[in-house]
């Protein structure tokens, strides 16, 4: 049988009744939270890499080599650059500073400090690089 669009909405108007119950139950039930999502995936995560330590770092070790330069701008901010105290994020100037951004890997020093919503949105492009100077 082909499923297309019309054979979907045909199928949908002959059984609405009971799609939608299916579906207020489906959404009725308690969903995780995202706060509770994300703690639920951080531990299943770290039973996964519990269990599997020798692929985890076998992955590591292959990311660290594919991303050399990333690691290594990485590394070094986090030793010689301490984010200052009380400093507002440089792209929305409303919230603490609270984690490096690097827009260019070959200069490992030049570092934004920004809130984890701007480095985010940093990451995505989301943000026109034009609005912090670059």
């Amino acid at each position: 049988m082909v499923y297309n669009k019309e054979t979907q909405k045909r199928y949908y108007e002959l059984h609405k009744e009971e799609i939608l119950v299916k579906a207020r139950i489906y959404h009725s039930k308690k969903q995780l939270t995202d706060k509770e999502y994300r703690k639920h995936r951080a531990i299943k995560t770290k039973e996964w890499i519990d269990n599997n330590r020798e692929q985890f770092n076998l992955r590591m070790r292959e990311y660290a080599h594919r991303n050399r330069l990333k690691c290594n701008a990485r590394k070094m901010a986090l030793i010689k650059i301490t984010i200052p105290k009380n400093i507002l994020c440089c792209v929305c100037s409303n919230n603490i500073a609270t984690e490096r951004d690097h827009r260019d890997y070959s200069k490992p020093l030049k570092v934004l400090f920004v809130c984890k919503q701007c480095n985010e949105n940093l990451d995505h492009k989301q943000i026109k690089m034009s609005l912090i100077g670059e």
